[in-house]
């Protein structure tokens, strides 16, 4: 990314207008900065660069009550699959971030934005 495009996002985000996405995004294409790949900004650009940047948490979403239960697992339980972890959040009634149930594959997203080992998060 460039530091053209890190600041301006820095600016139109700290602005107090809380600009969505979408809004950060048309405004770096009206402002004529490309991406770091030369494309033009969407939605997903936008959320990438702001954690990048360090604006967003890399998964904002997930409840501390359910981040802490994830650590306990990992450390006291030793799960052997993403399927096992999300079985254990639904018995503890531990909603997903959309609030519904856990599957094996919101597990392994979870996993991987929160950098877990690559070992846990392959199974």
């Amino acid at each position: 990314m460039s530091p053209l495009a890190e600041t301006r996002i820095r600016e139109l985000c700290a602005n107090g207008q809380q600009l969505s996405n979408r809004e950060i995004a048309e405004r770096l294409i009206a402002d004529g900065i490309p991406t770091a790949h030369g494309r033009v900004w969407c939605e997903a650009t936008v959320h990438q660069a702001k954690e990048r940047i360090g604006l967003i948490k890399i998964a904002p979403n997930v409840s501390p009550a359910v981040s802490a239960e994830i650590d306990k697992l990992l450390r006291r339980v030793k799960p052997s699959s993403c399927a096992e972890i999300a079985a254990h959040l639904n018995a503890k009634q531990l909603p997903s971030p959309r609030g519904r149930q856990w599957h094996q594959t919101s597990v392994y997203y979870l996993l991987r934005r929160l950098r877990v080992s690559e070992e846990m998060s392959q199974k």
